[in-house]
C-alpha cells in the first residue's frame, strides 16, 4: 500500500466499531472447521482490518506465560527461512505482564527497561519495526498481537485506537479458539484410546500391536518421529531402587514411528548401550516423571562410533515417558521397562 494511502484507509478503519471488529473476528472463528488455521485465519483477518503487511498473532498457554502457538500472516509471499526464525525466536517468549495492568500498546521503536516484553521482542526481532498490543481475558494476560508494515512509524493515536479496540475482541477470540482446540484435542485422545483398545483386543502379534500404538500416540499427538526403547539391565536387581548407582544395559529399539516410515514394518533389531547415552540415563533417574526438553537436542545421544546404522540423530524437542512396571510396593515405584521417545524438530513446550 502507497503511503499516501494510509491515512484515508486509517480514518475509514476508525469508523468501524467495536460490534463490527468483534462479528469479524468472531466469524472467523466459528466459520472454521480446521483448529490448525484458526488463528492464521485471524492474523489475516487483523491484518486486513488494519492495513499491515504482517500480522503474527502469539497464543499463551493456559494458566501459563509461556506460548502456545504462534501464527504468522503476510500478504506476500514470505521467505519459509524467515518466517521460521521470527516463529523460532517468538516460542521461547515469555507473557509475563502484571495482572492488575490493562492491555497495553508495545512498540519496538522505543527504548525499553531490559526486563520488559518490549526488550525481549527487540532482541529477537532487532531489524524489524513493529506495533504490538498485549490481550487479556478475564485479567490473565492469552496473547499478543503484532503488526509489521512498511509505513509503520511507532504508532499513531489511530492506530493504538485501533489496536486497543482489537485486544478487546482478540482476547475473547482467542479464549474461543482454546476453548475449541481443547474439545478437538480431547475428542482425537479419546478417538486414540478407542483405537488402541481395539487393535489390542483384535491382534495377537505383540510387535503389530506395538508399531500400531506408538503410529497412533504420534499422529494424534502431531510430532515428527517417534521410538519405543525397551530395557534389558545386565544386574537387574540393581534397577529396582533406581538409585544414582551405575547402571548397566542395553537399549533395544523395540518400535519407531516418522511419516516417511509409516506402515513399514520393523527394522529387528537395534541397540546400544544404555552407558552410552546420557539422555537415557537421566530419564531413568527421573521416572516415573517425565523428561522434558523443549529446544533443539541430538537424540539418540551418541557419538558417530557408538551409533547403530540402522539409527539417524536428528536435533529436536524431546520427551521421554518412562514405561514403568508394576509396583512391588506404595513405598518402591516399579522398574523402568523402557522409554517412549516423541521428538518434535521445532521448539515445542511439552
Amino acid at each position: 500500500m502507497k503511503q499516501q494511502d494510509l491515512p484515508k484507509a486509517m480514518q475509514q478503519l476508525t469508523k468501524i466499531n467495536q460490534d463490527q471488529i468483534n462479528s469479524n473476528l468472531l466469524q472467523v472463528v466459528l466459520e472454521s472447521s480446521d483448529c490448525s488455521t484458526i488463528l492464521s485465519d485471524l492474523a489475516g483477518r487483523i491484518a486486513e482490518l488494519l492495513v499491515v503487511d504482517t500480522c503474527i498473532i502469539v497464543s499463551a498457554r493456559a494458566n501459563s506465560s509461556s506460548v502456545n502457538e504462534i501464527s504468522y500472516w503476510q500478504d506476500k509471499s514470505s521467505s519459509e527461512i524467515v518466517q521460521s526464525q521470527i516463529t523460532q525466536r517468538l516460542s521461547n517468549l515469555q507473557l509475563k505482564i502484571d495482572d492488575a495492568l490493562p492491555c497495553r500498546i508495545i512498540s519496538g521503536t522505543l527504548s525499553p527497561a531490559p526486563d520488559s516484553l518490549e526488550y525481549s521482542l527487540q532482541e529477537i526481532l532487532p531489524t524489524k519495526t513493529w506495533l504490538g498490543v498485549t490481550v487479556k481475558y478475564q485479567h490473565q494476560t492469552n496473547g499478543l498481537v503484532l503488526l509489521f508494515k512498511s509505513t509503520l512509524s511507532g504508532g499513531t493515536n489511530s492506530e493504538s485506537q485501533l489496536l486497543t479496540k482489537i485486544s478487546e475482541s482478540m482476547a475473547i477470540a482467542l479464549a474461543q479458539v482454546q476453548l475449541k482446540q481443547q474439545v478437538a484435542t480431547k475428542t482425537r485422545y479419546q478417538a486414540l484410546l478407542n483405537k488402541l483398545s481395539q487393535d489390542t483386543s483384535q491382534s495377537s502379534n505383540p510387535q503389530q500391536i506395538l508399531d500400531n500404538c506408538l503410529a497412533g500416540v504420534c499422529t494424534t499427538l502431531q510430532v515428527d518421529r517417534g521410538m519405543v526403547l525397551m530395557l534389558k539391565y545386565q544386574h537387574p536387581l540393581t534397577a529396582k531402587g533406581r538409585r544414582k548407582q551405575f547402571v548397566q544395559g542395553t537399549v533395544q529399539v523395540a518400535s519407531e514411528w516418522s511419516p516417511q516410515r509409516d506402515n513399514s514394518p520393523s527394522r529387528g533389531q537395534v541397540s546400544f548401550s544404555f552407558s552410552d547415552s546420557d539422555l537415557c540415563q537421566q530419564a531413568w533417574q527421573l521416572a516415573p516423571q517425565c523428561s522434558k526438553l523443549e529446544s533443539d537436542l541430538a537424540f539418540p545421544d551418541l557419538s558417530p562410533q557408538q551409533l547403530p546404522d540402522a539409527l539417524q540423530q536428528h536435533g529436536s524437542a524431546l520427551l521421554m515417558m518412562p514405561i514403568m512396571g508394576q509396583k512391588n510396593s506404595k513405598l518402591q515405584p516399579g522398574v523402568v521397562l523402557g522409554f517412549l521417545v516423541l521428538q518434535q524438530d521445532s521448539t515445542r513446550p511439552w
